[in-house]
């Protein structure tokens, strides 16, 4: 009787089952790809494929109505063992980092008060009982992306990396864990990882980031010559020549330069790459193997999906 009243419920609110990589699409604010970690698809990982499926979506306005049921969903997921689910129960506890930590809604102050045995009333009870469910939300925030980590989540671990600075990241196995090659090296460098650092920017700049051409010539390729060669001969086949200065106008406070409203300009950018020259068959290896990842290029943008 309960499954036929819960399958009318669901029908009448166009409310179908979804995969839990596509709520953790949504909720990373990423459409464009789900998780496509192979260790994450293993249903030997998780068990049954079925528990991929424990979400759901809803049409405008039911949130609250089903929210609770995928929430229990997610969490009997996530008792199996299931990685994804640890992860997009991480997702959705995940603390905002504007919340107001100042005297004010939900301040460490009024709870520490309330902690030392001081009765509270009114607002100041509200702003303690505010802080308490923030901290119980940062602590399952943690706890499940740690979990999640744990059971070898790519993304959870890159989270874990980055929030709070835990390594395990960079000493597994690589994987293409769908995120930025950039934004991976940067938080490598505030971890001090220098090699994996370098290792990034370089899966950056093979796929046509001059940014990290830029930063590999500058900071790690600068004693390989014929390397940083290949980098520049890549920029000007992705249509930005390093060796040329880049310059632009900008107003006083950083913003870029508007002619149409004028005033005082000044110059930002920088000066075009000065290399030394190498030998005519180094030259010559550079320009073949920048034509090589130009075209590894375009054929991952040929079968890349439609965004």
């Amino acid at each position: 009787m309960f499954s036929v009243a819960l399958g009318s419920f669901l029908a009448e609110r166009q409310i179908g089952a979804v995969q839990i990589s596509a709520l953790i699409s949504q909720l990373r604010g990423d459409w464009s790809s789900l998780d496509d970690d192979p260790a994450d698809d293993d249903p030997e990982q998780f068990g049954d494929e079925q528990d991929d499926r424990l979400g759901a979506r809803w049409a405008d306005g039911d949130e609250a109505a089903i929210a609770p049921l995928m929430l229990d969903g997610l969490e009997a997921a996530a008792s199996k063992g299931n990685a994804l689910a640890h992860y997009a129960l991480a997702l959705i506890h995940a603390p905002d980092d504007d919340d107001d930590t100042d005297r004010g809604a939900g301040s460490s102050y009024w709870h520490s008060q309330a902690q030392q045995g001081r009765v509270l009333t009114g607002v100041e009870k509200e702003w303690a009982e505010a802080h308490a469910a923030r901290l119980t939300q940062a602590n399952k925030y943690a706890s499940h992306l740690r979990e999640a980590g744990r059971l070898g989540n790519q993304h959870a671990l890159l989270d874990l990396a980055e929030r709070f600075g835990d390594p395990s990241f960079f000493e597994r196995p690589r994987h293409d864990v769908g995120a930025d090659p950039s934004a991976i090296a940067e938080i490598a460098e505030r971890l001090g990882r220098v090699a994996d650092a370098k290792h990034w920017l370089t899966v950056a700049a093979e796929n046509g980031d001059t940014d990290a051409m830029l930063r590999l010539i500058e900071e790690h390729d600068q004693g390989d010559l014929a390397r940083c060669w290949t980098w520049v001969y890549l920029s000007r086949l992705v249509g930005t020549d390093l060796s040329k200065d880049a310059y632009y106008a900008i107003n006083e406070d950083g913003s870029d330069y508007d002619d149409d409203v004028g005033g005082p300009a000044y110059a930002a950018g920088r000066d075009g790459i000065d290399l030394a020259p190498i030998s005519a068959e180094q030259d010559a290896a550079a320009k073949q193997a920048a034509q090589g990842l130009f075209e590894q290029i375009q054929r991952a943008a040929a079968v890349e999906p439609r965004r």
